[in-house]
């Protein structure tokens, strides 16, 4: 499934600090919805409970995914 995904997720940028592994903030956020529980019970081997809901919530606004295939680069909501 990742083989899938993987080519959605953004590079890390040229500058400044690299993005959180994108395969495991992405279990994250499935973890946090297949078991309902809160952020904060989120397990510390899927990472940081903070950068996975602010990843959840930029995937839900349409900002997080880079290009999106019905819309072309950079037509994320919000923006």
């Amino acid at each position: 499934m990742w083989d899938l995904i993987e080519p959605l997720m953004p590079a890390d940028p040229v500058r400044g600090r690299r993005w959180a592994d994108h395969c495991r903030t992405l279990e994250a956020i499935a973890w946090k919805y297949r078991t309902c529980s809160p952020w904060r019970d989120l397990p510390g081997e899927l990472g940081s409970f903070r950068t996975a809901r602010k990843t959840a919530a930029q995937v839900d606004r349409g900002r997080h995914l880079g290009t999106h295939p019905c819309r072309g680069p950079g037509s994320g909501r919000g923006r």
